[in-house]
Order: structure tokens, then C-alpha cells, then sequence
């Protein structure tokens, strides 16, 4: 789980685990096969009406937790035994939620791409929308431009051209990750109930 909450922060992986983003590629017979089998590791223990969290006095329930887990695989589709990792675990969970909101709210719900693919579940169709939406917000800006990439190899003069192209990317990536949450959490009321966490079951 260790790596698991590593890895999480990318905000592609945060937000559109590689389970659903090749599901989607490969059509909705793929995508359900992928899902059937994450489904099957996911933290089934988990009571549905649960109350773990709040946004502005709406509900984040056990069972959007379980739906949350089963995007994954294995290790990663569990719960985790320590209160700080679950808690940072839900706090995904409500990013997840937030920027789904500002993406639809922006239009995002009717991308043509979504009608390229026949029958979706709700969880492929939330991650084509937040995958355009963070390609727009996050990805395409956080391009680095040739004087920026020029500037940042001299500062870091053992990276090869691939490699600090990456790593600049990846930079503003998390900056421009960090200034959008900031920006839809301003104002929002969030509260997370930690109590009713600490007492889940273990999966």
C-alpha cells in the first residue's frame, strides 16, 4: 500500500488508473472483463452507507469508496490498515470527485469521444471525461517550451534532453496539479470523518 499512496499523486494515476484507461482504448466488452476482475479485489467489507466524508454537507459514503477501489488492481484495490493512509486515501477520493464536478460544469460530459464507445459504465465514462479534462488543465500546459527546458538543463547538467524534458513535464505538472485543487477546494467545505474510518474493517 506504501507504493501504492506513492504512486497515487500523479494525477494520472490519482484519477485514471491505467486499468480503465486501457479498458476504454479497447472497447466495452475489454473494459468490462477489467472491471469484473478489479471488482473482485476491492474492499467488499466496506458498509455502503457509511459516512467518511463531506462536501458541503454531501456524502462520501463506503460505497463510493468501494466503487473508488474497484478502479484498481490487487494491493492497491485494499484498504489500508493505517488511519493517515486511509484518510489520505479518501482525500483522493474527494480530488476525484471535485474535479469531476468542475469537468462537467465545464462541458466535459458532452465530449464526442463519449459517443465513440457505445455502452459505458459510469466509471469509464468518468474517466475519459476527467483524461480530456486534465489533458486541457494540466498536461498540454505543463509542455515545457525550449527556453524553459534550456534553463532547467543548465541547472541540471547531467540529464540528457529526453530526461529532463520528462522531469521539468513532471514538475509543473504537480504545480499546476496543486494550484487547480487549491483553486476547487477554495470556498468548499470538507469534512472528513475519521472515526468512522478508523473503524472500518480491514480487506
Amino acid at each position: 500500500m506504501k507504493q501504492f499512496l506513492k504512486s497515487v499523486f500523479p494525477l494520472f494515476l490519482l484519477l485514471l488508473p491505467a486499468l480503465f484507461l486501457s479498458a476504454c482504448d479497447s472497447g466495452p466488452t475489454g473494459a468490462k472483463k477489467d472491471e469484473a476482475a478489479a471488482s473482485k479485489t476491492a474492499a467488499t467489507t466496506i458498509p455502503d452507507q457509511v459516512l467518511l466524508a463531506e462536501i458541503d454537507g454531501q456524502p462520501v459514503t463506503g460505497a463510493d469508496l468501494k466503487e473508488y477501489l474497484g478502479l484498481f488492481k490487487g494491493e492497491q484495490a485494499r484498504l489500508p490498515e493505517k488511519l493517515e493512509n486511509r484518510l489520505q486515501l479518501v482525500q483522493h477520493l474527494v480530488d476525484r470527485k471535485l474535479l469531476l464536478e468542475a469537468a462537467e460544469k465545464a462541458g466535459y460530459a458532452k465530449l464526442d469521444e463519449l459517443k465513440k464507445h457505445g455502452s459505458l459504465n459510469p466509471s469509464e465514462r468518468e474517466t475519459i471525461i476527467l483524461r480530456a479534462f486534465l489533458t486541457d488543465k494540466i498536461s498540454r500546459p505543463a509542455t515545457p517550451d525550449d527556453a524553459e527546458l534550456a534553463a532547467y538543463r543548465e541547472k541540471h547538467p547531467g540529464l540528457d534532453p529526453k530526461k529532463a524534458r520528462e522531469a521539468l513535464a513532471a514538475a509543473k505538472q504537480k504545480q499546476l496539479f496543486r494550484q487547480l485543487m487549491a483553486e476547487l477546494r477554495k470556498g468548499r467545505k470538507i469534512v472528513m470523518q475519521q472515526e468512522n474510518l478508523a473503524r472500518l474493517p480491514s480487506s
